[in-house]
């Protein structure tokens, strides 16, 4: 079902209306469309954008609503994970990767201060009933991981601000 938009004196008043429109405003009725709001790749995100009016030879045509895509903010990039649900995020973006960093948390070719960081890191995520990505546990946590060789620096940030 098609819409429509009124525009006076060069500005959108009101938008969003359907048939019968209404006989008596101010201004003229026009047809509305919207564009197709754009494929975001993550970390960026599609926003709805202005209402234009189009014009042809400066007589308006239309009203279009438009969208931009920008960059998640830090606020909007931050992910809450339940324990079950990280632990299985990690295995599905990294196979194995639990097996991998219990074994070199008991590598003696390691030294002590490492394996101990994943020793902790381990037993804090077998207790943890949730984690944040931008925490400092969890930072540490990948920090240590990829020290090791467990996990890649691009599988550390899959894990932690992709999709």
């Amino acid at each position: 079902m098609s819409t429509f938009a009124i525009v006076h004196e060069g500005r959108v008043v009101a938008t969003g209306l359907r048939e019968p429109l209404p006989t008596s405003f101010d201004g003229v009725i026009l047809p509305e469309m919207v564009d197709l709001k754009p494929v975001a790749i993550w970390p960026e995100i599609a926003v709805e954008g202005p209402v234009v009016i189009d014009t042809s030879d400066g007589v308006p045509t239309g009203v279009r609503h438009t969208w931009s895509v920008r960059q998640r903010t830090i606020e909007e990039r931050r992910r809450e994970w339940s324990s079950h649900d990280f632990d299985s995020r990690v295995e599905l973006l990294s196979p194995g990767a639990w097996d991998r960093l219990e074994a070199a948390a008991r590598n003696e070719g390691f030294p002590e201060e490492l394996r101990a960081k994943l020793r902790t890191a381990i037993r804090q995520s077998d207790k943890a009933v949730s984690v944040i990505s931008d925490d400092p546990d969890t930072l540490q946590f990948f920090g240590a991981a990829v020290s090791v060789g467990v996990l890649t620096d691009q599988q550390a940030d899959l894990i932690l601000n992709g999709p």
